[in-house]
Parts: C-alpha cells; sequence; structure tokens
C-alpha cells in the first residue's frame, strides 16, 4: 500500500496518503483520477507477485501497462497499446530536450530484445556473464524509461517490471511485499 501510494505521488498524483490509505481500508472505488493511480498502482504490484515466474514478454509488458492506465486518461493514453508516432519528447524545466525516445517502428523489437535480456541467465554459473540482481532490475527499469514505448505511464510500467524481477530473484523475496 506504501509503495503504490508513494509511487503515485512520484508521478504526481495529487491526493494525501490519509486519503489513500482510507480508500484502501475501506475498499472503495477511487474518487478521483489520481486516487485511480494509487490503486492501479497497488494493481499492479499484486499482478507482479502474480506472474514472478513468468518470463517476461511483449505481453506482460503490455499487460502491465494495461493495468497502470485503468480508468485514467491523462495524456490520452491507450491502455496497453505502444505509442504510434514520435511525438513524444522529454524537456527540462526550461524547455530542451533532454531525450527522443528511439522511433516507435522498432519498440516491438528493442523490447523483444529487452526482454531476452530480463529472461536471460546472468548468474555467473556455467560460464554466464554474472551481472548483479540489483543492477539488472535498474536496467530493465531505465530501458523502458529510454524506450519510452507508451503515451504515458512509462515509469510505472518500468516499475512494475523492475517489482517482477526482483521478485523473481529468490533471495530477495523476503525484501518485498512483506
Amino acid at each position: 500500500m506504501e509503495e503504490a501510494i508513494n509511487s503515485a505521488q512520484l508521478e504526481g498524483a495529487s491526493t494525501t496518503r490519509r486519503v489513500a490509505k482510507k480508500m484502501f481500508q475501506e475498499v472503495r472505488t477511487p474518487k478521483t483520477e489520481d486516487e485511480q493511480m494509487i490503486l492501479n498502482n497497488y494493481r499492479l504490484m499484486v499482478e507482479t507477485k502474480l506472474l514472478k515466474d513468468v518470463p517476461l514478454s511483449i505481453d506482460m509488458i503490455l499487460h502491465f501497462h494495461k493495468i497502470a492506465t485503468d480508468k485514467t486518461t491523462q495524456n490520452s493514453v491507450k491502455p496497453g497499446e505502444f505509442r504510434d508516432d514520435n511525438e513524444i519528447i522529454i524537456v527540462d524545466s526550461n524547455g530542451e530536450t533532454i531525450h527522443q525516445p528511439p522511433c516507435y517502428t522498432k519498440i516491438n523489437q528493442r523490447l523483444e530484445n529487452l526482454c531476452e535480456f530480463a529472461n536471460c541467465n546472468h548468474s555467473g554459473e556455467n560460464g554466464e556473464i554474472f551481472i548483479d540482481p540489483i543492477i539488472k532490475a535498474i536496467i530493465l527499469h531505465f530501458m523502458i524509461g529510454y524506450e519510452h514505448p507508451f503515451a504515458d505511464r512509462n515509469g510505472r510500467t518500468a516499475r512494475a517490471i523492475f517489482y517482477w524481477f526482483m521478485l523473481l530473484q529468490s533471495e530477495f523475496l523476503f525484501y518485498l511485499f512483506l
């Protein structure tokens, strides 16, 4: 619950922790889009637990995005659909472009490569390259932000993939979602 609230507030949800906690305790329907964002984050975290043993795929990424965007309308988001243009640019506080994601026509192939990386064994065993699981989770999170495959809610989807990967790592299970 706390992480769902923090994550939504990080993304701009304007509601208090008290109101958000009360919504969960009363098991009530969200009254605002901000509350819906918090509920979606909570549902996303629950879903990552359920799918922790499933290999990352394009379908899973789209599924996470669909949950993250359920009943929200900001930036004309299309739940569970990749962006279909190159109109996305990331700007700083002065309006200067600091990042323009790769061309939308390459999203599928680039995310297939990301899924292959996510599902590859990097434990260092049997001659495999070792990548610390936390570093690998950070790379996955970063790459979703870099690729920016959706019109909106890329950060929430990236965090879901981060959580999914960390849950996949059995030695880290006791740290997350206790």
